[in-house]
């Protein structure tokens, strides 16, 4: 049995030979690059360089010397960079710093930092009907996306993952964009700008995954999304809100996405979403039944 032929029977409720492994095919499922280096040392494996993945994070692009030594199953099928941004990584005395291209800026501490955080929302203090929004379908992000992903297919026989690149969730991207605060608020006290700001978002998120799937979705298995819904005590917001503004959405974006290509979608949340757990549930029956599942809860 092949790690592709593996990670589907799990992903389809069957018992494959072994439980299928993940190390960064999914960014929730990187390791970063302070624990990689521990992990080189350990296995006693030496790179010439160890490559960053995602620069927010700190993750590590695993070598694939290192995959295959510990049998890692995916393989992840990443974008390259916009044609109008690049990264560009400033510092100061106390901090690394940078815009990424949704105008948000991320810091890090030099001394004991380990990954880096919104400190500026573009749209704190502007209206987001004024935003200029990334383009999602640039060609440039699609370079040589085909021919990576034929790659990974002849050489690996993993399966392969589209990782959850241009844009969080609904409830999250709200808070990234807006600021934490004002979203807040916005959700509370706003609904029909709350809707609109949704509407552009989804119409964001099915053209990239209209341009991607178009490319790759016949060799794709698993597409990621992720939206933080969580805290550490329970969810960011009521389930009356969720059902109102981020469930239809969530759904609408799942069935395009399945719609487009024959993958399984991987949704990432931190925190504590137990009380979401059969809307969600309820989400996946709707993007891949005839008739939507009735829910027991």
């Amino acid at each position: 049995m092949d790690s592709r032929e593996r990670v589907k029977m799990a992903l389809s409720f069957q018992e494959p030979d072994r439980i299928p492994l993940d190390i960064g095919g999914a960014f929730s499922c990187g390791i970063s690059v302070k624990a990689y280096k521990r992990l080189l040392d350990y296995l006693g494996i030496e790179v010439e360089e160890i490559n960053i993945s995602k620069v927010i994070g700190q993750l590590a692009a695993v070598d694939e010397v290192v995959l295959k030594k510990i049998g890692v199953d995916v393989r992840a099928v990443g974008l390259d960079k916009p044609s109008n941004w690049k990264l560009d990584i400033k510092e100061n005395q106390d901090y690394y710093w940078f815009y990424d291209e949704w105008q948000r800026k991320y810091q890090m501490p030099k001394s004991g930092g380990h990954y880096y955080d919104i400190v500026e929302f573009p749209l704190a203090k502007e209206d987001f009907e004024n935003y200029q929004w990334p383009d999602p379908m640039d060609p440039n992000r699609f370079s040589g996306l085909v021919e990576k992903a034929q790659a990974f297919q002849e050489k690996t026989g993993a399966a392969l993952v589209a990782p959850e690149y241009l844009a969080n969730g609904f409830l999250q991207m709200g808070a990234q964009l807006q600021g934490f605060s004002k979203w807040l608020m916005m959700l509370a006290a706003e609904p029909s700008r709350v809707e609109k700001f949704l509407d552009q978002l989804l119409e964001f998120k099915m053209k990239f995954w209209d341009a991607y799937l178009s490319k790759v979705g016949d060799k794709i298995d698993v597409a990621c999304e992720a939206d933080d819904l969580g805290t550490q005590r329970g969810t960011w917001i009521s389930k009356d809100m969720y059902r109102k503004y981020i469930k239809p959405r969530q759904s609408k974006l799942y069935s395009f996405i399945k719609k487009k290509a024959d993958v399984k979608v991987f949704l990432h949340s931190y925190g504590s979403v137990y009380d979401f757990i059969p809307d969600l549930i309820e989400q996946v029956s709707i993007a891949i039944l005839p008739k939507p599942l009735k829910m027991m809860y």
